[in-house]
């Protein structure tokens, strides 16, 4: 006689929660397992490239400027790190456009 399986070995249906998520307590979730996941030292300085503060006054210093903390970055949240290094690219360009667009530069495109 074939033996009955128990509820615990049926598959569990999934439900939406009627709760919400706390934000509060969300971002700090994620800020901890970042923490663990690399010292804090290296997360600030693979975050450095994403404020302007930061960038060189050089343009063609800025062309090349935090890819490789974006690299690190892209590696250690597992995601892939040339198009993280192409979307800082393309997203440098867009910031400098706008920056000069709003300085009253003229910009000319090819």
């Amino acid at each position: 006689m074939a033996k009955q399986p128990d509820q615990e070995d049926q598959p569990k249906e999934l439900v939406e929660s009627s709760g919400k998520i706390k934000r509060g307590q969300f971002y700090q979730s994620v800020i901890d397992n970042l923490k663990k996941r690399m010292p804090e030292s290296d997360l600030v300085n693979m975050l450095k490239p994403l404020n302007k503060r930061f960038w060189p006054q050089d343009r063609n210093a800025l062309i090349l400027y935090g890819e490789k903390e974006i690299r690190a970055l892209a590696k250690a949240l597992g995601e892939s790190a040339s198009e993280a290094v192409q979307e800082l690219r393309d997203w440098k360009l867009k910031m400098c456009t706008c920056t000069r667009q709003n300085a009253g530069e003229t910009v000319h495109s090819k």
